[in-house]
């Protein structure tokens, strides 16, 4: 099973990248075809088991603070996070719903910074 960023896994979002407070940023999850029809979700929290499902694709989705579109053709599901605040820092899953089975997920670090970064 091939659940998979890009080559990242933590990801910061601050002034001197380019991007302000209250801005938005998609983030891509790419899976393998065997999945294509099944479930994905986005979910906030530390631990994988105890993370809270923030968005799921099988659910309509007013344009809030996260949504997921699903691109079957380039079996990737892209998660779009709007209004961003140093309060979303936090760990995030990518996941996709197994059945019969546990689900899987994996992991990135968003930082949201206001002022420039420290070295």
């Amino acid at each position: 099973f091939r659940l998979s960023f890009p080559d990242w896994d933590c990801l910061t979002l601050s002034p001197s990248a380019g991007w302000e407070r209250g801005g938005s940023v998609t983030i891509p999850c790419y899976y393998d075809q065997k999945h294509k029809h099944h479930v994905k979700y986005w979910c906030r929290g530390r631990d994988w088991y105890s993370c809270s499902i923030l968005a799921r694709s099988d659910s309509n989705q007013p344009a809030g603070k996260v949504s997921i579109s699903d691109d079957h053709t380039h079996l990737v599901f892209n998660v779009t996070m709007r209004n961003l605040q140093e309060t979303d820092s936090d760990t995030y899953w990518c996941a996709v719903e197994i059945h019969g089975a546990a689900d899987d997920g994996v992991y990135l670090q968003l930082i949201v910074m206001e002022g420039e970064l420290l070295y």
